[in-house]
């Protein structure tokens, strides 16, 4: 299965974005569902006979947004299946959103492959929407919709991007950021291009958790970073468990003095 990296302030405009859905992943061979280690997802007959047949398929099987525990109860059942084929009839929807089928064509052709072969024709099957990313504010926008209706985040897909049976840069997965205050103690120098200038600020936390941060820096504030002692506002996907931003990002410098 093609899997995802996470979205850390990458050139995203002309990518395709749609919802990430908080389901389970399936791969859909034709015959039967599969997870992404592999393992058989066991079906009842009624469910996989509103299956296609002429089309392998990558996506999740989805209760909606919220839901999913629902999802887990009964897709994670392996014996007596057929006595829930009303709970998989009424609740499951297959949302695909890529097919492996064809994985040495662009996103854009597999995409218009899935509507030609599948489209609207299958009951429990439906494709997921995608739209072109225009500009950065449109993701956070359409992030912060989503998230305020339950929904986990959002998926990113470069334009014209191969189907790749591995992690890729091509696909990231975005989620709310979070955002705290904290003070820059030192900095660490940058190599590459930005050789001769600051590569990331070192940070220290309210909680004495120290950190690094370069993303989201211009050439200006890499020439010419904040002084030592000045406080910043970074936002991140989420804490560690020792309490560090994951994949924290400069947003500005902040008002405050102390912690």
């Amino acid at each position: 299965m093609m899997l995802a990296h996470n979205y850390v302030d990458q050139e995203i405009i002309g990518w395709h974005m749609s919802e990430k859905l908080d389901g389970i992943r399936a791969y859909w061979d034709g015959e039967r569902f599969y997870s992404r280690t592999g393992k058989n997802i066991t079906a009842p007959k009624a469910f996989l006979d509103r299956m296609p047949r002429d089309i392998t398929l990558d996506g999740e099987l989805y209760a909606g947004r919220g839901n999913f525990n629902i999802t887990s109860s009964i897709v994670r059942k392996t014996k007596n299946i057929e006595k829930y084929t009303d709970d998989w009839l009424d609740n499951i929807t297959y949302c695909v959103f890529d097919t492996p089928e064809k994985s040495e064509w662009p996103f854009e052709r597999r995409l218009a492959y899935m509507y030609e072969k599948v489209g609207t024709k299958y009951k429990n099957v439906e494709i997921v929407r995608h739209t072109i990313v225009k500009k950065e504010k449109q993701m956070y926008d359409e992030l912060e919709r989503v998230t305020k209706l339950d929904g986990e985040g959002l998926m990113l897909r470069k334009y014209e991007s191969t189907y790749e049976h591995k992690r890729s840069k091509n696909l990231l997965k975005v989620k709310k950021f979070h955002d705290m205050e904290v003070k820059i103690i030192g900095y660490k120098n940058g190599t590459g291009k930005y050789k001769g200038k600051v590569g990331s600020f070192e940070c220290v936390t309210k909680e004495g958790n120290i950190f690094n941060c370069g993303s989201g820096l211009t050439d200006v504030e890499r020439s010419k970073p904040p002084k030592i002692g000045t406080f910043i506002t970074v936002k991140y996907f989420e804490l560690s468990k020792d309490g560090i931003p994951r994949f924290p990002i400069f947003m500005r410098i902040a008002e405050r003095q102390e912690f």
